[in-house]
């Protein structure tokens, strides 16, 4: 590889790593589903970088609607409340940046060692991470 390059892959990786990151955060903290029409409440904003701007969006316009002006009206949950899924478009977004942060890893790796070498750190990495998050999974059920 040109040694110009190297700086690029690991720029690529490290934006792979924090965009992991956000997923990983949002996927595991952020999207709780309590039904339709249920809400959680939470003590302060809980949203995250990915979804609390859009929740403060939906509350200033929940806020402006013509029955928030009612006296008995208020937001259902507090004033920190939601509840939230990922759908389709998150699913796909999530996968993909898995899939690149899965790429930029060997390509990371490729720099130091050879093709197959590589493969084995990546996948080895991915069974730990992956032996790590069931046994996280675990630990919740309890």
């Amino acid at each position: 590889m040109v040694g110009g390059k190297r700086w690029l892959v690991v720029a690529s990786f490290v934006v792979a790593a924090a965009l992991g990151l956000l997923v990983f955060d949002t996927e595991d903290k952020r999207l709780q589903w309590a039904g339709v029409g249920g809400v959680i409440g939470y003590e302060s904003p809980h949203g995250g970088p990915l979804l609390q701007p859009a929740l403060d969006d939906l509350k200033a316009a929940a806020r402006a609607s013509p029955e928030a002006r009612e006296p008995a009206w208020e937001l259902t949950g507090g004033e920190d409340g939601y509840s939230s899924r990922g759908l389709t478009g998150w699913r796909v977004f999530m996968w993909s940046v898995l899939a690149l942060l899965w790429l930029t890893g060997y390509r990371l790796a490729r720099l130091a060692l050879r093709p197959w070498a590589a493969a084995f750190l990546v996948v080895g990495a991915t069974g730990v991470v992956l032996t790590w998050l069931f046994l996280r999974g675990l630990s919740r059920l309890g």
